[in-house]
């Protein structure tokens, strides 16, 4: 029991770490170059609605620069006969000296959890739980961020069966291409380091609908999929790319050994 809950809830935290950190690889093109929105425009005006192929759609990931900092809101709608429930989060993701640098807070039916990731060490503050911030070991850290390696998830958008260029679309005032792309379920469970047989539950292959803007920057993905007979529909957006961010561990006399609850 106690290893069901151990993966169920480190994979409810990859399940964020993974989609949030999916832009971390893709960065922003030279503000000396067009506008976003001007080379949105011009890349939309120059391709036709429909399926494309995977080199194009590659090179429409394409980016000149690494290592951005970003922000990311997140929301996942689970629906079941039960009803309605939703879980939200929202964090910033910048370069530390250690390595990727993650801060996040996520509204889960358990309460707040708030996150810090900076290298390989990870943090986690559960108020409902405790007031002091718990650092992970190295095996509980590694099945957290499990799936969480930005650029296995561009291998995993390499690996789709299907890409569609939808057209391009306003999202939140910017002007930006919207793709829909299919995953074999086989992709997926290699991108998060999982077994397929994890992937069992899910009734098709996996849909993303992706919108870049003019930098190759993500800003919005959406994910719908049946799980267990429960429908899940998962909506990530991105900002602020470039804006500095400052990232730091908790302070040494609040931070404990991390216990599984």
């Amino acid at each position: 029991m106690r290893t069901r809950s151990r993966h169920a809830f480190s994979g409810l935290v990859a399940i964020v770490l993974a989609l949030s950190l999916t832009a971390c690889g893709q960065g922003a093109t030279s503000t000396a170059t067009k506008s976003g929105a001007d080379a949105s425009a011009a890349a939309g005006a120059s391709k036709t609605p429909g399926e494309m192929s995977l080199k194009d759609f590659a090179a429409a990931m394409a980016s000149n620069q690494t290592g951005q900092s970003y922000h990311t809101d997140m929301v996942i709608d689970m629906v079941a006969k039960a009803g309605k429930t939703s879980m939200r989060a929202s964090g910033d993701y910048g370069p530390t000296p250690a390595g990727p640098g993650l801060r996040m807070t996520m509204e889960t039916p358990m309460g707040k959890i708030k996150v810090i990731m900076i290298g390989k060490d990870f943090y986690m503050l559960m108020p409902f739980m405790t007031d002091k911030w718990q650092k992970m070991d190295e095996k509980s850290a590694e099945e957290a961020q499990a799936g969480s390696d930005p650029e296995a998830y561009v291998k995993m958008l390499e690996s789709a069966s299907k890409v569609e260029f939808i057209g391009n679309e306003d999202v939140d005032g910017q002007s930006a291409d919207h793709y829909k792309v299919t995953l074999p379920k086989e992709a997926v469970a290699k991108a998060q380091g999982t077994p397929l047989e994890a992937l069992k539950s899910i009734s098709d292959d996996l849909v993303y609908d992706i919108w870049l803007n003019g930098a190759k920057q993500p800003v919005k993905m959406v994910n719908k999929m049946t799980m267990d007979g429960q429908g899940l529909t998962t909506t990530v957006t991105f900002s602020n790319y470039g804006q500095e961010v400052t990232i730091k561990a908790p302070p040494a006399n609040r931070v404990v050994d991390f216990k599984m609850p």
